[in-house]
């Protein structure tokens, strides 16, 4: 029952931005603004204290270091492939014309 309530909301939410009001540019950039400080503070006040609670404090350095790890990965990944990696790209108007490799 609570998958088909998560599954309903979610398709729900995708289903807003085919109202008039919500396809103005400036409440699409407030809800994407919204969504992402939300994941944001998921991950910092939830995932993340979790995580390094339920490991002993041996470990805990070596789990910074691949969170570090990971995140200077990701901006690597980004800069050479232009963020096509996590389904977009971010649009460089000095390069117009060039794919990213």
């Amino acid at each position: 029952m609570s998958y088909l309530l998560l599954i309903s909301i979610s398709i729900l939410s995708g289903m807003l931005i085919f109202l008039p009001s919500v396809s103005e540019k400036t409440s699409i950039r407030s809800i994407l603004s919204f969504s992402g400080s939300f994941l944001l503070s998921i991950c910092f006040l939830h995932i993340l204290p979790e995580l390094f609670h339920q490991i002993d404090t041996s470990q805990s350095a070596n789990l910074g270091a691949y969170l570090m790890l990971g995140f200077f990965l990701q901006l690597i990944l980004d800069y050479f492939s232009g963020g096509i990696e996590h389904g977009h790209t971010h649009i460089n108007h000095k390069r117009l014309g060039h794919f990213p490799f």
